[in-house]
Formats: C-alpha cells, structure tokens, sequence
C-alpha cells in the first residue's frame, strides 16, 4: 500500500513537471534562458492578421486567402521587407509582370563619341518669297471677282476682279481733255497719264481711252505672276481702300519645310546644308532640301529658333501645312551626358521626376531630377542621376500609384500648390453655364490652331454667355468679384490682336475656368485639367479640355503634344 502511495506522488510530480514547462513554453518562451518572447508572439501574430495583399491593388490587406474586392484576382502572401527605406515603394513580381514594368540603365548620350542623328518635327509652309499680294490701287467699290475658291490656279494677266473708282472716272476725264491741250500744255497732258498709269492702266488702256474718246466705268485687276490663290480678302460689292489686299497669290513651284531646334542642336546645322524631309502624308516620298535660313534669335519660351529649309516642289506633291520631319545627322558630343527614355519622366508642376531601383529587389523610390531637350526620344539628363543607375522606362505610373496608396512620396505629394479653388454656385445657377463652357472650348481649340480671329470671336461668346447666365442673379461679393475678374480677361482677348498675348491671358482665363469646373454640380461632361510645363516662360499654365489627349493651346502645332494630364473634374451627380 505505501509503495501503491508512493508511485501515485512520484507519477504526480512528473506529471506536474510536464505541465510548468508547458506553460513555460508558452508563457515565456524559452524555459531555459527565461526571456520573454512574449512581445514577438503577439507581434507575428499581428502580421500573420494582415498578411494577404492583391498584387495590382496594394491597398487591399485580408488576414486569410480570397479574392480582391476591386478586380476579383487571387490574393497572395505579403512580402514585407524590414530593410526597405520609408521612402521606397515594392511590389510583388507578379504586379510588376501584369503592370508591365519595365526599367532601363542610364546611358551616356555618347558613349563613344560617334556622331548621332537628330529627328526634328515641322510642317510645309509657302516660300513667302514667291508670295504676292494682289492689292487695290485706289478707293473704289468691288463690282465682280472673277476667282472665288482658295487654291484656285491662275496665270499671269488673268482677270482677278474689276473695281469702280469714281477718281478714275474723274482722271479719265481729266486725259480727254488734256489730249486737246497737249500741243499747248504737254506738261498737264503728261501729268494726267502719269496718274492712271499710277493706278495700274497700262499705256494700251490708256491710249484707247484716248482715241475711243470713251470713259471706262470699271477697272479690271490683273494677276501679277501665276500660282495658286491663297487668300481671298474682299467680295463683290465690298468698298476697299487705297492699299487694302484684295487677294494672295502664291507661287508652289518652291515650299519650306519650317522646323523648331534646340539649342544643343543648333551645331547641327549650317546654310546651304542638304537635308532630307519626309512627310506623313507621303510616307514612301523623301524631298531633298537646302538650309536657307537659321533664326539668329532664339524663342524665349520654347527655347527654340526657326530653322528653314527650302524644297523644290516641281510636282506640286507638296501642300502647305502638312507635317513634316527631318532626320539630320548631329555633331560629335564632347562631354558624354546621360539620357532616360521620354517615358520615365513623370511631370509634376515644374519638375520632372522618375523611379529609381535602387537594389537588385522590386523596390523604387521617387528622385527629382534636372533634364534638357528631347532627342530622338530620350531626355538629356542635366541632374539627379548617374551612370549606370536603374529607373523605370515603363509604367512609372502603376509605380507612383502604389506609391499613393501606400503613403509614400509620389509625384502628387510634390505639387507646390493645389490647382484651382471651387467655386461653388448656386443650385441652378451652374446648368446656365454649358454656353459658356462651349465657348471656352472653342477659344482653347482657336489657340491650339494659333488664329487670333477665331480666338477673339469665342472671347467674345464665352463673355456674353457667362453674363447671360449670371443676369438677374444674386451673388456675394466675392462670386461677384471672381465673374467681374473673369469678364474682363476675356474682353481682353476679345480686343487683343497679338496671337501670343491672348495665349497669355488664356492662361489666366484657364485657372479661373478650372476653378468654375469644380463648383459645377450637374454637368453632362467631365472635364481633364492638363499642364504644360514650358509655358508661361518655363512656370507652367493649365488648361482645361474635354479630351484626354493633349493638343497645347500655348504653343499649337509647334508643340502640339507637349503636356499631361493632371487631374479629372467628374462632374457631380444629384
């Protein structure tokens, strides 16, 4: 019996033993060494909570398996990396393989010294020198125009127009009575035919005139050379001045190519240089072409000058006003730059920025960086980069868009300053505005194709409509200063004649229209805020489209596609 008591203790005592060290292990961790683990149970314990991610949407964060909420694909394993700078944004492989990322390694613009070529972008314009204006003569009234349609072909000595001038019906009166007088006043008689020939009659006319003893009523205007007509000013019935352009006529035979350089191209070129031209409308044709002029002064806000080839057009192929290009091999670099692909860039106000790899892992971070003209596609890199360094070609943008889920720097956390206040109207006052906005429109495309006419008569619309829509509307001080504001800048473009004035009050215009497009509550469109950043002398100027893609009012088709877009106005639904 007391051997049966003892092997029950013994058995308890083991038993119990087992058990403190389970607790032990459970409660301390290591019962051997006594440090509490404690904290690193619960802290893995944490992670292991919120350890599924959808590698296209970083945002999403599950503590078990599934599916993602936004797109519906697989979600996997969080792979957090404890080494990563606060400042580094990561993505898995798979969400760099769907995303399509793809880097590059910068390289030196020339790195063994070989010459490059340079791809410039201009358009066919008429030879200026082979223009001829048509003008009146003397004040007289348009009877008939003889040429009504642009582009039509004359020959020289062809009828234009015929004109009714009552001071040559006087002169003409004047010569038939000089001739009776011309043996005793030679002078006065010579006078008189000296004024008509003034005025463009020839001595055959004159001499009828003369001899018929007959007084003719109208004028007849002769073409001066043959070529195409490209402007027509007047029309029948029309009163002119003495010096008012009736009519353009251009000679094709010759044509420009007209194209924008930079300054480190400029090395590139020379007077009389041959060059090659294509164009997008004939792309299998290439015109030989001669450098006949190089702008001696460089536009201050492009950074660019003219440089002008001259083409022989003996077929007439090419038409002013189609694009052009020309491929022309560039001077020897002597220091060696660095270059990135024009896709890495990301613009954000006034700087550019790109993602840089920092390591062998699928992590980037943000970096400014300083950059020069765009060269076949790739950007001079002036500086923020090295040699050698990695940074994203393609998808910059999935990159920084997981960067602002995540909290990270991004090209958004850069911006020096919000675009546009709201301005916020009264209900039912905004839907009175669509007239307005369509006028805004059409002055944002009259400057994109740089005509200053089309550009004053939208100013002019977009004014009366925001002043019909605001009449007999109560407004606070301030909405009421804003429209007054608004108002007058638009008169201003309404009365300005330089091209490149209204552009710059448009830009002004622009931050006000921005601020309406953000107080408007049921508009039917939705509006794209984009930016360039070369305008307003390199500061920057937004503007306001309804399409995504860029075509730059500040600088037409000189840099049509220069800009991004910044932001989107989705307009508020009741």
């Amino acid at each position: 019996m007391k051997n049966k008591n003892l092997l029950i203790a013994i058995a308890s005592v083991i038993i119990g033993l087992g058990i403190g060290y389970l607790l032990a292990v459970n409660n301390s961790g290591d019962p051997f060494t006594g440090h509490d683990h404690g904290h690193d149970h619960n802290h893995n314990h944490d992670s292991q909570e919120a350890s599924w991610t959808c590698s296209m949407h970083p945002q999403i964060m599950t503590t078990e398996a599934g599916s993602c909420p936004i797109c519906g694909m697989d979600l996997i394993k969080s792979d957090s990396d404890g080494a990563m700078s606060s400042t580094q944004i990561k993505l898995t492989e798979n969400a760099m393989q769907l995303a399509d990322i793809q880097t590059y390694v910068v390289s030196s613009t020339n790195p063994e010294n070989e010459k490059g070529f340079i791809e410039l972008s201009g358009r066919i314009e008429i030879n200026s020198k082979n223009k001829l204006t048509q003008a009146a003569h003397i004040d007289a009234r348009i009877e008939q125009i003889y040429i009504n349609t642009l582009g039509e072909r004359v020959v020289k000595n062809q009828k234009l127009a015929s004109l009714y001038a009552p001071k040559l019906i006087a002169a003409q009166q004047e010569l038939l009575t000089a001739s009776s007088l011309k043996e005793q006043q030679p002078e006065l008689y010579n006078a008189v035919r000296t004024k008509l020939k003034n005025w463009k009659l020839s001595n055959t006319q004159i001499d009828a005139i003369e001899s018929s003893q007959t007084i003719i009523e109208t004028f007849t205007v002769y073409a001066d050379v043959s070529g195409i007509v490209t402007k027509i000013n007047a029309k029948t019935g029309d009163y002119v001045k003495k010096g008012y352009s009736l009519f353009e006529v251009s000679d094709l035979n010759t044509v420009w190519a007209v194209f924008h350089a930079y300054e480190n191209q400029l090395t590139a070129f020379e007077l009389g240089q041959s060059i090659e031209v294509k164009t997008q409308a004939l792309p299998l044709e290439t015109f030989m072409a001669k450098v006949s002029f190089i702008d001696p002064i460089f536009d201050e806000q492009s950074r660019t000058l003219e440089v002008r080839a001259e083409i022989q057009n003996t077929n007439s192929l090419l038409k002013p006003g189609m694009f052009a290009m020309a491929s022309i091999e560039g001077m020897t670099e002597d220091t060696a730059g660095l270059k990135i692909p024009e896709s890495a860039v990301l613009w954000t106000g006034k700087r550019s920025i790109v993602y840089v790899k920092p390591s062998n892992e699928p992590a980037f971070e943000l970096r400014e960086i300083i950059i020069g003209p765009l060269t076949n596609g790739k950007y001079e890199v002036y500086d923020g980069l090295r040699l050698g360094e990695e940074i994203v070609s393609n998808g910059a943008f999935t990159v920084d868009a997981a960067a602002q889920l995540q909290a990270k720097p991004s090209m958004m956390s850069l911006k020096e300053e919000s675009i546009g206040q709201r301005i916020n109207l009264r209900d039912g006052l905004d839907k009175n505005f669509n007239p307005f906005f369509d006028a805004y429109f059409d002055l944002k495309d009259a400057l994109v194709e740089s005509n200053r006419d089309l550009a004053q008569d939208a100013a002019d619309r977009a004014q009366n409509a925001m002043l019909k829509a605001l009449r007999k509307q109560g407004l606070d001080e301030e909405s009421k200063s804003y429209f007054e504001g608004l108002s007058e800048q638009l008169a201003q473009i309404k009365s300005q004649t330089d091209l490149e004035k209204q552009r710059d009050i448009f830009r002004l215009v622009s931050e006000e229209v921005i601020s309406l497009a953000r107080g408007i509550k049921d508009a039917n469109n939705s509006f794209y805020v984009q930016y360039c950043p070369m305008a307003n002398n390199n500061k920057g100027a937004n503007w306001l489209s309804l399409e995504r893609k860029i075509a730059n009012p500040y600088y037409g088709d000189k840099m049509l596609r220069c800009g991004e877009v910044t932001d989107i106005i989705v307009a508020d639904k009741p």
